[in-house]
């Protein structure tokens, strides 16, 4: 629920804004890899705050057999 809020906050969508340019046509950055190292909580919502702003390479990293940590 928090993450929601800071989202709303922020004007951040619940999905990719439906108003950003097609994934081709957005600038070279949205497209550069970019690594997150654990799949815990802060690498989740980071992720997913990154793909609602547009960005489209994103790779999580996790050493793990499962995923959420906080195991």
């Amino acid at each position: 629920m928090y993450a929601f809020q800071v989202f709303k906050a922020m004007n951040i969508p619940q999905i990719r804004n439906p108003s950003l340019p097609p994934l081709e046509d957005m600038p070279e950055a949205y497209h550069m890899k970019i690594a997150l190292l654990g799949a815990g909580p802060a690498s989740l919502s980071c992720a997913s705050f990154l793909a609602r702003l547009g960005y489209s390479n994103i790779t999580i990293f996790e050493k793990q057999e499962y995923v959420g940590g906080l195991r």
